[in-house]
């Protein structure tokens, strides 16, 4: 879990992964050079879980309000999980801009 906006936690998942650690880096950096941290914010906040055979669940805001279930919501979770949560490796513009702290990709 890491601290968020408003006294929210998120948990532990992979879409947030990318925006955690690159605040926390940031963090890291922040505390050796004596410079104020930045706060986590999941924008937006969300989870994706996957069921099996029964297909997925998707939710958004920290209250989770379900968006979708079953085949639909499963395609999702597959998309984030195989194309979404993987940062550029080839293409130097893109790794710098999705490197930025100021991005929550």
């Amino acid at each position: 879990m890491a601290a968020a906006e408003d006294g929210h936690h998120t948990i532990q998942s992979c879409q947030h992964a990318q925006p955690m650690g690159k605040c926390a880096g940031y963090n890291v950096a922040a505390g050796l050079l004596g410079t104020a941290p930045l706060p986590f914010t999941a924008d937006p906040y969300s989870n994706a879980l996957d069921l099996g055979s029964a297909g997925a669940v998707l939710t958004a805001g920290w209250e989770r309000t379900v968006t979708a279930t079953g085949p639909e919501a499963k395609t999702m979770k597959q998309d984030i999980n195989t194309m979404w949560i993987y940062p550029a490796v080839d293409d130097p513009e893109q790794i710098l801009a999705q490197a930025s702290r100021l991005l929550n990709s």
